[in-house]
């Protein structure tokens, strides 16, 4: 039989790796190390209990639904830090990639 600490506490762990991410700054690559190590560690937990419950009946047991809501807020979280990580290490000067062409070109156009 599984006990109830063991059970929470992965989910626990979890849920403060998840809330510390807002900690650390917006373009840190550390912040989607953590998320991806807090979602890791929900997927497996929730796999881990999943195989250690006992059925019970047609209802999803309270420490699944927890996880499962974990997990969602972790790919919610997820997503934004990919998204804000874009908008705060862009820069406003062109890529190189695209200028030296054009600065190759530039006096044949009389740029």
């Amino acid at each position: 039989i599984l006990d109830k600490k063991v059970a929470v506490l992965p989910l626990l762990v979890s849920c403060c790796l998840i809330l510390a991410t807002f900690w650390i700054h917006p373009s840190s690559s550390n912040r989607l190390r953590l998320n991806i190590a807090a979602s890791a560690i929900l997927v497996v937990s929730i796999l881990a209990l999943r195989s250690f419950l006992p059925s019970s009946g047609g209802q999803i047991p309270m420490i699944v639904v927890m996880g499962t809501s974990l997990i969602t807020l972790a790919v919610c979280q997820l997503a934004l830090i990919l998204s804000l990580y874009n908008l705060v290490s862009r820069t406003d000067a062109p890529s190189p990639v695209y200028l030296n062409p054009l600065q190759t070109i530039a006096p044949f156009l009389c740029l």
